[in-house]
């Protein structure tokens, strides 16, 4: 191994995590993923409290969250500039996302809301896609068509894959099509479950 890379993905957008990411930055080689779908809203707010008006996104039912609000022009200006400088990267898809339950259409759509984005705030593209499940060998053409190159399984169900079925890392092969993508498989997901022991 030559070079270990840790990233955080649980970014929510406010003022006090931008901050984060901006003094980590210049502290380390540490990087922040963050989910495309929230950093749209963030970035193109549809509701600027100084209009009046009330987003539905506003808010949620969850009391331990602030509200969502609109960022100044200086935030919209750090969060691209931590992007980049490549401390902020985005999932190749707006959300983790269980891919086998969502048409081409809508596949596509997801992808190409990425590279909007990724245009706005970088000008490289997303290489990288998190998914909650294996998505069906139909997915892997169209990651090829957008250059993703790499699949990070979280696997999220109640009874994941025998992990000894699965490599860790792996390259996954669709013969029908040539595609292919390299893929990191953790079985148990970002859900906090309990690793079995050896």
């Amino acid at each position: 191994v030559h070079r270990v890379h840790v990233a955080f993905a649980d970014l929510q957008l406010g003022e006090t995590d931008i901050d984060v990411v901006d003094r980590a930055s210049n502290v380390s080689s540490a990087f922040y993923v963050a989910q495309p779908s929230l950093l749209q809203q963030y970035l193109n707010c549809s509701c600027p409290a100084e209009a009046g008006c009330r987003d539905l996104a506003s808010s949620t039912s969850n009391q331990s969250l602030r509200p969502k609000r609109c960022p100044s022009q200086a935030e919209i200006e750090r969060v691209q500039a931590l992007s980049q400088k490549g401390r902020m990267l985005l999932n190749a898809f707006p959300f983790s996302v269980q891919a086998e339950g969502i048409s081409p259409k809508l596949f596509k759509a997801g992808l190409q809301l990425v590279e909007q984005l990724d245009k706005q705030l970088h000008g490289w593209p997303s290489r990288a896609m998190l998914t909650q499940a294996y998505p069906t060998k139909a997915a892997l053409p169209l990651l090829r068509d957008r250059g993703i190159t790499g699949l990070l399984v979280a696997d999220t169900s109640s009874e994941p894959v025998d992990v000894r079925q699965v490599p860790k890392l792996h390259l996954w092969l669709d013969e029908d099509s040539g595609a292919d993508a390299v893929v990191i498989y953790m079985p148990y997901g970002d859900t906090g479950r309990r690793i079995p022991d050896c």
